[in-house]
Order: C-alpha cells, then sequence, then structure tokens
C-alpha cells in the first residue's frame, strides 16, 4: 500500500455492468497496488478498469 498525505491508496477493479436494466459499476476486487489490480483483472479475464478507490468513493454522481 502507497500513503499519499496520511491517506491509504489502494486500488479497485470496477467493472459495468446492468442492475435492474440500468449500467452500474460494481467494484469486485480491492488491491494495494495499480499492479496487483491489473494482473488481477487479466487472470480473472474481465472487462474492467483499475481506479484509486479513494477517487471512486468521492466521485460527484450527478
Amino acid at each position: 500500500m502507497k500513503h499519499l498525505a496520511g491517506f491509504i491508496v489502494t486500488w479497485a477493479l470496477v467493472v459495468r455492468m446492468p442492475i435492474n436494466g440500468e449500467p452500474a459499476d460494481a467494484a469486485i476486487g480491492i488491491y494495494d497496488t495499480k499492479s496487483e489490480c491489473i494482473q488481477a483483472r487479466g487472470s480473472q479475464k474481465v472487462n474492467g478498469e483499475c481506479y484509486e478507490v479513494d477517487s471512486i468513493i468521492h466521485r460527484n454522481n450527478v
């Protein structure tokens, strides 16, 4: 884990899937590094993206 200004930086593997007929993002894993996240994406063969957890928790939903 990387510490940045007192925060722990972790990475989420996020996929988009339909929930009740509407597209929604779902985190399917949390990893200590971006490299681990990308590796998991490949080994799980999912079409997802790796994002810093802090950036998706505090994202404004407009």
